[in-house]
């Protein structure tokens, strides 16, 4: 790996990592901070439903627009998603209280920070040429451990009566992700032929071997959920993430 790729490697690895970290604090308590804005645990499966199904609503959308545009570099897209985000967090930590205010809040949360990941993606396959290549694994597995701190150190942070902690690090986070992606270099824009012609050229054995390894890991991510159901005491729930290595992880 040339030192160009490796300074590319650690920007990629520290706007990944960033964002997982808003995925801990956005994940992980989300439910008690909407518990205690006195939503139900009823309301609380439908605002959660309802943030999943703006994702898969605004996430085409957004790709749509980056395609009819390619020109416009994705992190400046990215830029604008944690921008909106941030005003989001605000408005739910200081305004939102009532149902139809934090159901606003799910759809935008689902419209930006959780149509990030593809957004991630897309960067790392667009730089994936000859003296710049980033390796998307080495990101996502950055991630996955500042997903890991974040989660024990706000676990500690942040108590019952703290949890609006837990979104003045969101915003920080946010911050963060701009800056990080502010300072990241542009990837070349090819042209429409060469696309196709890259396309021609990755029909391979190789997709066989992604789909063995998608296949793979559902059968990991159903073991997991069939371990979890049945583990006893928190020893065991811990032990039941480790399969998470084959199945998300994979």
């Amino acid at each position: 790996m040339t030192r160009t790729e490796v300074e590319l490697n650690v920007k990629y690895s520290i706007i990944s990592g960033i964002y997982w970290m808003i995925c801990a604090v956005s994940g992980i308590f989300m439910v008690p901070i909407l518990r205690m804005k006195g939503m139900d645990n009823a309301e609380i499966g439908l605002l959660m439903s309802i943030r999943s199904l703006a994702t898969l609503g605004i996430s085409p959308l957004i790709a749509g627009f980056s395609d009819r545009h390619p020109k416009l570099q994705l992190r400046y897209i990215l830029m604008l998603l944690a921008g909106l985000n941030i005003v989001n967090t605000v408005f739910f930590q200081h305004f939102a209280q009532g149902f139809w205010q934090l159901l606003f809040v799910m759809i935008v949360l689902g419209g930006t920070s959780n149509t990030m990941p593809p957004l991630h993606s897309s960067i790392a396959m667009k730089f994936n040429r000859p003296g710049k290549t980033i390796t998307y694994s080495i990101g996502r597995g950055c991630g996955s451990v500042t997903y890991a701190v974040a989660a024990l150190a706000l676990g500690f942070m942040v108590g019952d009566d703290h949890l609006y902690t837990a979104l003045a690090m969101q915003i920080v986070l946010d911050v963060a992700t701009i800056l990080a992606l502010f300072f990241f270099p542009n990837y070349e824009v090819e042209s429409a032929p060469k696309k196709a012609d890259d396309a021609k050229g990755k029909k391979s054995v190789g997709s066989h071997d992604s789909a063995y390894l998608l296949r793979l890991s559902a059968v990991f991510s159903m073991l997991k959920m069939v371990f979890l159901y049945f583990s006893p005491n928190v020893f065991w729930i811990c032990a039941s993430q480790m399969l998470q290595m084959l199945g998300n992880g994979m």
